[in-house]
């Protein structure tokens, strides 16, 4: 069986991305489809004078409104590139786990490349490797074509990258669903019948660390993790998570493909 996830580029991603990310064997980063305004692709949250604090990427926007991941430019000049570089140094940079990681995602912050996608991949690649998941298993989209919208492409992402089962972030509906968005919102069960792809939901549980702060706030860079606890924060995201990785693996496709109710 090969598992495949699909996600866009976020930028300094939480640690549900990275988990998903580690439980693939196939890592496809959707750089055609069109970038969502106000999205996790430009904005992630870190954790500044103990509160949840907003960094966003500064994007230029001329003529029409919609433009593709793999097309968007960053506004380099703008101010608030340096302001969200200097935030995250503020927020972390005491942390035990700072250097190298968060250093050198600074540093491609402070030397900026002009994409939008290519910065994203570079701090992808850093906080990939510094949690131990294996960057080589990135794919994009524009390398494997695809076709459709939302559950014809993941299907057809997922058979062209030779998978046969798709993982879907969010939470199984057949377990009572979760709180907020999730890949049961827009997935249709039997678009990945007829693919031949089972259909598995990733169900992340998110693992508390300690953030100096009266209650844990989840949800954040995993940036924040990395810095604080370092490296083994991953072992503790994999534990968490170890009946869901487990029931992925246990036998033939791994997976319970949901049926068309």
């Amino acid at each position: 069986m090969q598992v495949v996830a699909v996600h866009q580029p976020n930028f300094l991603p939480w640690l549900g991305f990275f988990e998903k990310f580690d439980r693939a064997d196939v890592f496809v980063l959707l750089d055609e489809v069109q970038l969502a305004r106000r999205s996790a692709t430009t904005r992630v949250s870190i954790l500044l004078d103990g509160r949840s604090h907003l960094l966003s990427l500064p994007v230029r926007h001329t003529g029409s409104q919609s433009v593709r991941i793999c097309d968007a430019e960053l506004d380099t000049e703008s101010p608030l590139l340096r302001k969200g570089a200097a935030s995250l140094e503020r927020a972390y940079s005491r942390c035990p786990h700072w250097s190298p990681i968060g250093a050198e995602a600074l540093e491609v912050l402070a030397d900026p490349p002009a994409s939008l996608l290519e910065l994203n991949l570079r701090l992808l690649t850093i906080m990939a490797t510094g949690l131990g998941v294996d960057a080589g298993k990135i794919r994009l989209q524009s390398s494997l074509g695809g076709t459709g919208q939302k559950s014809e492409l993941m299907a057809s992402l997922t058979r062209a990258a030779g998978g046969d089962v798709y993982l879907s972030g969010g939470q199984d509906p057949a377990l009572g669903g979760g709180p907020g968005p999730s890949g049961a919102d827009y997935n249709d069960p039997a678009i990945y019948t007829e693919h031949g792809v089972a259909l598995v939901y990733q169900n992340f549980e998110h693992p508390s660390y300690e953030q100096g702060t009266p209650e844990f706030v989840p949800g954040l860079t995993a940036l924040d993790a990395l810095t604080r606890v370092g490296p083994g924060i991953m072992a503790a995201v994999r534990d968490e998570n170890a009946t869901a990785r487990t029931a992925l693996r246990a036998s033939g496709a791994g997976a319970t493909v949901v049926q068309d109710s």
